[in-house]
């Protein structure tokens, strides 16, 4: 992932996720503390897509260091790793990342 532009707060963050994938997640740890989740549905043309949220995370810039900061996710069948739970092409996942007034940064 890139690193993060200069703004004031990261406010939440979400993964696009198979749909078939929604009871894989057992844990997220954003900084190391733990985080709540939720997952979304919206069609589209005629296609349901799923969306993975963490959508507390309130962390402001300063409290991200120069390494960045870690995001854990422990996932379990049927999609146990991040390559079975992202949806899009092989080998990515894609993320985006909303300030406080939830514009995407």
């Amino acid at each position: 992932m890139r690193p993060l532009p200069p703004a004031p707060y990261l406010h939440q963050t979400e993964l696009f996720a198979k749909g078939t994938c929604r009871s894989s997640v057992r844990l997220a740890l954003f900084g190391g503390q733990s985080v709540t989740w939720t997952f979304t549905q919206n069609e589209y043309k005629g296609v349901t897509y799923t969306t993975f949220k963490l959508p507390t995370l309130n962390i402001q810039r300063n409290q991200v260091n120069r390494s960045g900061i870690d995001l854990c996710l422990v996932f379990t069948e049927p999609c146990a790793t991040l390559d079975d739970f992202c949806w899009g092409n092989p080998g990515s996942c894609r993320a985006t990342f909303f300030s406080i007034d939830e514009n995407c940064w």
